[in-house]
C-alpha cells in the first residue's frame, strides 16, 4: 500500500522576495506554455512529439534577457 503524504507550509516573503517569485513564477508559465505549444504544433505538422534538446534549444536567453533575471 502506498501512503502519500503531504505538508502545507506557508511563506511570508517581504516586498522585494515576492517580485522575484512573481518573476521567477511568470518565466517558468511562460516556458511551459511556449513549451507545450511548440510540442502541439510539433504534432499536428509530424505525427509525432519533440524531445527536451529540440524545445530547449529554441528557448534562448540570449533572444529573451528577462529570462535571466529569476533564478533557475
Amino acid at each position: 500500500m502506498i501512503v502519500h503524504h503531504a505538508v502545507k507550509v506557508r511563506i511570508y516573503p517581504n516586498a522585494a522576495q515576492e517580485e522575484l517569485l512573481a518573476k521567477t513564477l511568470g518565466c517558468k508559465r511562460w516556458i511551459w506554455n511556449y513549451w507545450l505549444e511548440e510540442r502541439e504544433t510539433y504534432f499536428h505538422e509530424h505525427g509525432n512529439t519533440t524531445g527536451f534538446k529540440y524545445t530547449s534549444a529554441k528557448i534562448l536567453k540570449g533572444t529573451r534577457p528577462w529570462l535571466k533575471e529569476p533564478d533557475s
